[in-house]
């Protein structure tokens, strides 16, 4: 991901590299499978293997190519230009989030809702958003590891709310996503339609969508 600070856009799309290197299992380990269990610190100096690559290459670069296809001038950040409130945050108007943005540290939160409060419009294309809140290891250097300890009560920090590395809507840090996103996720196992509501809103204009059809296989 290449910054520009030499200008500003109106448009910027965040890719979600916090939720990338978790998923990440470069080296044998991730915040998902290691020989023991999960890791509850994740670095952010590896190389990206097939796990840490595929929502990058399958979601955020289609999402770009389409952007640029359209002509619009936008700007391409991390998740840690956002924790760090990079000027081109400050300048946009309109923040993208195209891939499923699992992992939110704290700083990334407070400089996008600073973003909204000012008047800045938001799209998310993936679920799942805003989900774990994982913590910058200070003794690591600026933004190089993140401490995620999910629900395991060995968390040093277990009480706190601002280093607590648990779920945002849990205790004790109690900030459920819904107050920015307007909706929770939730994981059940099913495939099912969509059922087109019988008044078209506004995301069905020009799709040739019909009011009551069902498209198959949209909600899993």
């Amino acid at each position: 991901v290449i910054r520009d600070d030499t200008r500003t856009t109106q448009m910027v799309q965040v890719l979600s590299t916090n939720t990338d290197q978790m998923y990440n299992t470069w080296g044998g380990n991730s915040a998902y499978s290691t020989a023991t269990g999960i890791s509850t610190v994740v670095t952010l100096n590896r190389p990206y293997d097939s796990f840490g690559m595929a929502q990058i290459l399958s979601e955020d670069v289609p999402l770009a190519r389409y952007a640029e296809s359209q002509g619009r001038d936008i700007s391409y950040l991390t998740d840690g230009d956002l924790n760090s409130g990079s000027p081109e945050i400050a300048a946009a108007t309109a923040i993208v989030v195209g891939s499923h943005s699992e992992y939110w540290t704290p700083n990334m939160r407070a400089n996008f809702e600073a973003a909204l409060a000012r008047g800045a419009n938001a799209a998310f294309f993936g679920a799942n958003n805003i989900y774990w809140h994982p913590v910058p290891s200070p003794t690591t250097g600026p933004y190089r590891t993140l401490n995620i300890w999910k629900l395991n009560h060995s968390d040093p920090n277990v009480s706190s709310p601002t280093l607590s590395s648990t779920m945002w809507r849990l205790s004790p840090i109690s900030k459920p996503e819904q107050t920015i996103l307007g909706e929770q996720f939730g994981c059940s196992n099913v495939l099912m339609p969509l059922t087109v509501p019988t008044s078209l809103g506004w995301v069905f204009a020009n799709s040739g969508a019909t009011p009551g059809q069902q498209l198959q296989g949209v909600l899993y």
